[in-house]
């Protein structure tokens, strides 16, 4: 990575996007409506940002204010970036545009992993992301249908 600032981007909104992701589908799963969604996956956007935020700063002596601040925004991007659609759209058509925007995530964090290392390949850092992303979900699908 070229920076730490990258290292951040990328750990914040993986971890919101998979965070909030999993809670959307654990909510669909039970069905409740679109606006109940959108609460909860703010609710826990709000509770992600400060944690990841909190954690970088609290977490690493070397870390600063500022750093925990960019973990924070990075989080809100990843979280929000599944929220928001149940904010507006139907169920159906918000399901529909949150899974194209993890897809359009997931590229992008591939894409800054790959930033300052020449030798890493793009494959590589997609499949990568993608799998961890994929595993992760693929657990929350299967507990929720205990």
């Amino acid at each position: 990575m070229t920076n730490r600032a990258d290292g951040e981007w990328s750990f914040g909104m993986f971890d919101g996007l998979v965070t909030v992701a999993g809670l959307v589908i654990g909510l669909l799963h039970a069905g409740v409506s679109p606006a109940a969604i959108a609460a909860g996956a703010v609710g826990v956007a709000v509770a992600s940002m400060v944690s990841m935020g909190a954690g970088e700063w609290l977490g690493d002596s070397d870390s600063s204010v500022s750093a925990g601040l960019v973990m924070a925004a990075a989080t809100a991007v990843g979280t929000m970036a599944v929220a928001a659609p149940y904010m507006i759209l139907d169920r159906g058509a918000a399901t529909v545009t949150a899974v194209g925007v993890v897809i359009a995530v997931a590229a992008f964090i591939a894409e800054l992993r790959t930033r300052g290392r020449p030798n890493e390949s793009r494959l590589r850092s997609n499949v990568e992301t993608f799998a961890c992303l994929f595993i992760a979900l693929a657990a929350t699908v299967l507990v929720t249908a205990i």
